[in-house]
């Protein structure tokens, strides 16, 4: 027989128990009743035959005024059950007296009418008696006193009903109801303990559900604290060093008061320091972002040499200070895997760190890349250190583990290898290590492989290739509190010949903006008077009521953690550009924003036409010069000589790389009929080759852009583009030759 569970009287949980008991013990009652009235009008039906009814109607009374007596006990109980006065152990006691007086009425009956009826008779009552103190168990059995007292009253009157009666073989039926009597107290005994013990689980469980349910709520309230320090330190940090990482790259790239090679090797230094900061920062933000789930992975195909050789650029510097040789043997272009472009980059470049990081001076880094399993691709990086022992292995892929590293002055978060097997696991793959102690180390990642022919050709953000383009008509409005990245970011600006306002807070811009039209707004997110977002919403405001054209904003923040994108698209921002940003940066999101479709020069033009006199000096290049626009490339070259750079150099050497791709991009563009993707390519080259003079091209590039919008483009017209292009390539190759001369 199963104990019944033990609680603490008067505890919380013994009372929720004891509340549930009693309402089974109503909630079963008027079903009880019922039966119980229909078989009592049934059982005095047939005892009529044998027993004169004037000894019958008055216990059929009696009974009936008990049955609604219990009646109106649920009724009341139901109407007070939720009210603040209600009381169970009341409710329980008013119950048990209504059973108790159902057992006194069966027992006076039993005792008075028993003797009274012949065999048949007495057989068919003990059956009815016997059935409803068995029928008794499933009413009222989630408490003891009702069942026990009802059971004892009915068949101990029984028993004695039995004594006083002719009954024969007397001696052996009492036997037998004592024998019942008996299996009926147990069989109520192992109901009430398995119903007790299944209320007091369920109260615990309630408990515990509750209590989890508080837990979560904690660590959401604490994963939202930290949610919310990781943003403002995360600001905090991004900001100076959006002014340290960007003060370096200007002083590196400025040509007019160059630095001395002990100064650039400094400013170097400086900038390797912040850099290295700021992949602390990302990773620390990356970490907490899968903690709370809130990572997004875009899986798609991507050409895995593409990754490796650009993570081994990212690499090259670090490995050569330690003359450590990083190997990887050629890999066939048609190996493809199925994962975040971005994430994967991430996860080989850190494992490229750690090859160097803890590498012997003038060690060795070997790539190497197989397939497994006929499903993925495997990558390893092999290094040539010192190995870790076996017993420290576990520990490498948890967060924050160094391994003593820190003590022989290896920097380091310890937080690298954890992200990376987070990021792997979420991109589908598998991560893993071999080592031995002394003998270095091989990690590698596996991921799905893709068959070449299920890969689509990956789609280049076109707006990115080429030269940045912008009509020019008016300023950019600025709008940024800090003072040096104030200075960081003009400075950017006007290098590349924009006029730019300044604003300190978000009042200032409206005002500005009141005066004044501008091409663009780069707002600063967190600033005093008025902050960018209150800013936003308010410019957006105006633009409605004077039906004005909405102006670019682009969201300039030092904030990175998830959400705060959206929150800046929300606020009525064009794009975001979070801090520290690099002039690369800054420009692509100009040329994002800026680039128009006019004829108008680009900014960078308008600058050197109003900055530029002319002068021949290219007049001895052999080319012919119907081809090229003279003045444009003269501006150029006359600019590359005051600043002592390679403006035209680079210029060229950008445009001759970057069309060749995207002439192959609009060929494809053309070929399978897909009209966007060629006006975008078309508007791109038309814009890079009016920057580089060829005027004749960048007109044919202008047709094919107009007429791909609204039929097919004539192949004639594609023919002499191409040719036309041609000539334009030669032309540029010949002045390359004359610069490198010179």
């Amino acid at each position: 027989m199963q104990a019944v569970l033990k609680l603490e009287p008067g505890s919380e949980i013994s009372s929720r128990v004891l509340k549930k008991q009693v309402d089974l013990l109503y909630r079963n009652q008027l079903f009880a009743v019922i039966v119980t009235a229909v078989v009592m009008a049934l059982l005095f039906a047939f005892l009529s035959l044998s027993i004169d009814w004037s000894y019958l109607q008055g216990w059929l009374l009696l009974y009936f005024a008990v049955l609604v007596l219990r009646i109106y006990f649920s009724r009341l109980y139901f109407s007070s059950k939720n009210s603040p006065a209600f009381n169970v152990r009341r409710s329980e006691w008013i119950y048990s007296s209504g059973i108790l007086l159902s057992g006194l009425v069966w027992a006076g009956m039993t005792i008075w009418l028993f003797p009274m009826l012949d065999l048949k008779g007495q057989l068919l009552f003990i059956i009815v008696v016997m059935g409803f103190v068995a029928a008794a168990q499933g009413t009222m059995g989630f408490r003891r006193f009702p069942t026990y007292s009802y059971t004892l009253l009915l068949l101990i009157s029984l028993a004695i009903a039995l004594n006083i009666s002719t009954f024969p073989n007397v001696y052996a039926v009492t036997i037998a109801i004592v024998v019942f009597m008996l299996y009926i107290l147990r069989s109520y005994t192992i109901f009430y303990n398995y119903t007790h013990n299944m209320l007091c689980l369920q109260e615990l469980a309630i408990d515990r559900e509750n209590e989890l349910l508080l837990q979560r709520e904690k660590a959401n309230s604490a994963n939202m604290t930290k949610s919310a320090f990781l943003s403002r330190m995360s600001h905090e940090l991004r900001t100076p060093l959006n002014a340290i990482l960007g003060l370096t790259e200007l002083q590196l790239l400025d040509q007019t008061a160059p630095l001395t090679a002990k100064q650039k090797q400094r400013i170097k230094k400086i900038s390797d320091a912040g850099m290295h900061l700021v992949s602390i920062v990302n990773d620390v933000l990356d970490f907490s972002r899968i903690e709370t789930g809130e990572m997004d992975i875009q899986l798609e195909v991507i050409r895995l040499d593409d990754v490796i050789r650009e993570s081994v650029t990212m690499i090259e510097n670090r490995a050569s200070t330690r003359s450590i040789t990083i190997a990887s043997d050629p890999l066939p272009g048609d190996i493809y895997v199925k994962a975040d472009r971005k994430r994967l980059k991430q996860i080989i470049v850190n494992l490229l760190d750690n090859a160097v990081k803890y590498n012997k001076q003038g060690g060795m880094v070997t790539i190497d890349v197989k397939k497994v399993e006929n499903e993925y691709i495997q990558l390893s990086v092999i290094d040539t250190g010192y190995g870790i022992d076996d017993d420290s292995i576990d520990e490498l892929f948890k967060p924050f583990s160094r391994l003593g590293a820190e003590r022989i002055g290896i920097d380091g978060t310890g937080i690298g290898l954890s992200l990376s097997k987070q990021l792997v696991e979420l991109m589908e793959g598998r991560i893993g290590v071999k080592c031995r102690q002394g003998e270095g180390c091989c990690f590698w990642i596996a991921l799905p492989s893709v068959m070449p022919e299920e890969h689509d050709e990956e789609k280049r953000e076109t707006a990115d290739a080429g030269v940045f383009m912008a009509s020019g008509n008016d300023r950019i409005l600025l709008v940024e509190d800090n003072l040096v990245n104030c200075e960081v970011a003009v400075d950017m600006l006007e290098s590349i010949g924009l006029d730019v306002d300044i604003a300190n807070n978000g009042e200032q811009a409206l005002e500005l903006y009141d005066r004044n039209s501008y091409k663009l707004i780069l707002m600063d997110c967190e600033m005093p008077v008025m902050d960018g977002f209150t800013a936003t919403r308010k410019l957006r405001l105006k633009e409605r009521e004077k039906q004005l054209q909405s102006v670019p904003i682009i969201a300039l923040t030092a904030h990175a953690i998830s959400g705060a994108r959206e929150k800046c698209i929300a606020s009525g921002m064009d794009d975001f550009l979070s801090k520290p940003f690099s002039m690369s940066d800054l420009t692509s999101m100009l040329r994002k924003w800026l680039e128009s479709d006019d004829t108008e020069s680009s900014v960078l033009n308008r600058h050197l036409s109003e900055n530029l006199a002319y002068t021949g000096d290219l007049n001895d290049i052999e080319i012919d010069w119907g081809i090229l626009d003279f003045d444009t490339i003269n501006k150029l070259y006359q600019k590359q000589q005051k600043d002592n750079s390679n403006l035209l150099k680079n210029v060229i050497n950008i445009y001759l790389d970057q069309s060749t791709d995207l002439l192959a991009g609009l060929t494809e563009a053309i070929s399978r009929g897909d009209p966007e993707a060629t006006r975008k390519v078309a508007h791109t080259l038309k814009s890079s080759s009016e920057n580089v003079g060829a005027t004749e091209l960048a007109e044919l590039f202008r047709a094919i852009e107009k007429t791909c919008e609204k039929e097919s483009i004539d192949d004639s017209l594609v023919q002499e583009t191409y040719q036309k292009y041609s000539d334009v390539k030669q032309a540029l190759k010949d002045i390359q030759k004359f610069l490198a001369a010179s």
